[in-house]
């Protein structure tokens, strides 16, 4: 008897104790998660992806201007929204500069969250500074995806995904390389509408 008590005594410790380990933990995650603010989806956009078929360079931007007049001078053709993002300008403590740089030899467009990369692609690479083209989470919060960035040395053009098919597609088929993850951003899906903030791209 007095071994089984001894039993029942540590197996109610074991679950007083798990019980504050859970309870440490889920108060643990609900101060990460409470540290994120994010930014309200109504004020996301479109980040419009471009292909010209000649020279197989891909072109992105936030803005539906500068994307109307590729597609009317400069033989592009409307591929898809790439991701969602955010105005430069809209206010947060959560989210980061995405700068856009352009190559004015070859026309291909780099986008990065990092200032020392922006630096080196200036310095060693041909690329010149052009804009901070959105505002992109730097980690996966949010309910935010990977937007993968991969790159044709042949070509010498960037290219842009959310869609892990997409990405391994053109890594075993296109000749390009992954270069990892350009930033954390919004999917697109039927939720978020094409023309969200389009008035403030341009």
């Amino acid at each position: 008897m007095r071994f089984s008590i001894s039993i029942l005594a540590g197996l109610l410790w074991l679950g007083q104790t798990w019980a504050l380990v859970v309870e440490a933990r889920d108060s643990l995650e609900a101060r990460q998660a409470g540290t994120a603010t994010c930014t309200d989806t109504n004020l996301a956009f479109a980040f419009l992806r471009g292909r010209n078929s000649v020279t197989g360079k891909h072109l992105y931007t936030t803005s539906f201007g500068e994307m109307v007049t590729a597609l009317q001078r400069s033989g592009y053709a409307f591929e898809n929204t790439a991701a969602f993002v955010f105005h430069p300008q809209i206010p947060s403590t959560s989210t980061v500069p995405f700068f856009r740089l352009v190559n004015p030899t070859t026309g291909d467009n780099f986008f990065t969250t990092s200032e020392s990369e922006v630096n080196s692609a200036i310095s060693n690479s041909g690329y010149t500074f052009q804009s901070i083209a959105a505002s992109v989470y730097p980690t996966k919060i949010c309910n935010s995806t990977s937007l993968f960035r991969l790159f044709n040395s042949v070509s010498g053009d960037h290219f842009y995904t959310t869609s892990t098919t997409e990405r391994d597609s053109f890594i075993a088929n296109s000749g390009y390389t992954s270069q990892g993850t350009a930033a954390f951003v919004l999917q697109p899906c039927s939720s978020l509408s094409l023309v969200a903030g389009s008035p403030i791209s341009d």
